[in-house]
């Protein structure tokens, strides 16, 4: 085995490592919250319940993507296997967008039937530990992925993260009932699980979102998001200017186009002059390119003379 070949099964490895240290949690909390919805009549655990299956199913999923996105570019394989990242983010994104609008239907339908009493105690001692633990696996995802830069790690980051936050949120409002115990209290009461649980939806809601309207840009190949264009261009421009480089050529147009954690850059440059190093061309695209690798990980750059 090269060297080469060794790094990327480390780095296999390294992914396929955080991936199942987040698949085996929300194991146990879909478990534990099933468990708990069962106790207290909760919908808004419920919820929280039914999304974590969800995230369980995508991470089983994510494991065996794995290996196949590390597998190199091929003439039948342009793109390698990275739509099959973009399109499982984005399905991904529909699952978890179906589930949120089903339950807010069964919240309302629920509403209309005069509410539900629901444990108030139980269900926020279990939502403030669940915040907790969405807080340490969102900090320690974090930190593994700042080498790995794997967009499947990323997104179980940013659902741990709103995991933490929603958990926070229920843990605080679902100790008012218990902590404020007034008439107006106790005839709002059957109705707080309902509404705290369409809220919450709505609060989780722009995630999803997010993947699937990011996820179809990819695969419309469609430019990436005007900070990741700007950043492509702050990182080349330097190298293209020195040495009087970038003035060799009458204009600059910059193609940038992702798919999944791949960064695809064409620069076209149209030349003043006839002539053209093509060592010191291969230089500069070199060099472009190792400096984009630092920024987005995986990156493949072309630098093109466009001839009237």
């Amino acid at each position: 085995m090269s060297a080469e070949e060794a790094h990327i099964q480390k780095e296999i490895r390294a992914e396929q490592s955080a991936l199942k240290i987040s698949l085996w949690t929300e194991i146990s909390f879909a478990a534990i919250e099933l468990l708990v919805a069962i106790i207290t009549n909760s919908q808004a655990v419920l919820m929280d319940c039914v999304c974590d299956l969800a995230e369980t199913i995508t991470a089983i999923v994510s494991l065996r993507l794995v290996p196949l996105l590390y597998k190199p570019i091929s003439e039948r394989r342009p793109f390698g296997y990275s739509q099959v990242e973009t399109w499982f983010i984005v399905i991904k994104g529909f699952m978890l967008l179906a589930v949120a609008v089903g339950l807010v239907v069964s919240n309302v339908q629920i509403i209309l039937q005069g509410g539900r009493h629901v444990n108030f105690g139980i269900v926020a001692v279990f939502e403030l530990v669940a915040m907790v633990v969405g807080a340490v696996l969102t900090v320690f995802l974090r930190r593994k992925n700042t080498s790995l830069e794997s967009p499947l790690v990323e997104a179980e980051v940013s659902g741990w993260y709103m995991d933490a936050a929603v958990s926070a949120g229920l843990g605080i409002a679902f100790l008012a009932p218990v902590i404020v115990q007034t008439r107006w209290m106790i005839s709002i009461a059957p109705y707080i699980d309902q509404v705290l649980a369409i809220i919450l939806t709505f609060f989780v809601l722009p995630q999803p979102l997010r993947m699937v309207c990011s996820g179809m840009r990819d695969l419309l190949m469609m430019a990436p998001e005007e900070e990741v264009v700007d950043t492509v261009k702050g990182i080349a421009r330097p190298i293209l200017e020195r040495d009087g480089f970038h003035n060799q050529f009458k204009d600059i147009i910059y193609e940038v186009s992702r798919m999944g954690r791949r960064l695809w850059v064409a620069i076209y440059l149209r030349p003043n002059s006839s002539v053209i190093s093509i060592e010191r061309w291969s230089a500069i695209q070199q060099e472009i390119e190792d400096a984009l690798d630092e920024e987005f990980s995986d990156t493949y750059v072309e630098l093109l003379p466009e001839i009237d």
